[in-house]
């Protein structure tokens, strides 16, 4: 695939402190801190949103730009999606009951002493939705 591009830690904005937070302020600054990325890296043709508060954020600046998706953005997030927007969001729906299932027993090694692995696997689902635009 010719338009295929790596993930790297250079195109991550790491800095999103609104989950969990829920003071406004906190959300008007990831939101201006996101618009100034996005600004900043006209490249950029896809985002993903790691879980659902950074998907409101991502999907209000986008909007608040005056951008569109998918016309301007592709847009895939992490969790469900249903109730974001109107249209739905392409996303990858995780096993919750498994994440959580796994999580307790990787605290339960922890607590024992046991030795661990640092990867976990757990199946997941592509959900299609209709915010990713196809590139010819």
């Amino acid at each position: 695939m010719k338009n295929k591009k790596l993930i790297t830690s250079a195109n991550i904005l790491s800095t999103i402190k609104s989950p969990g937070n829920n003071k406004s302020e906190v959300w008007e600054e990831d939101l201006k801190r996101i618009k100034r990325y996005i600004e900043e890296n006209p490249q950029i043709t896809a985002i993903i949103a790691s879980e659902y508060t950074v998907a409101k954020l991502v999907l209000q600046a986008v909007f608040e730009m005056g951008k569109k998706i998918p016309d301007d953005y592709s847009f895939i997030m992490f969790d469900e999606a249903d109730s974001i927007i109107d249209y739905k969001i392409t996303h990858i729906r995780q096993n919750q009951e498994e994440l959580g299932r796994m999580a307790l027993e990787i605290l339960l090694k922890k607590i024992n002493n046991e030795i661990t692995t640092d990867k976990v696997y757990i199946a997941h689902e592509l959900i299609k939705g209709s915010t990713v635009r196809k590139i010819n």
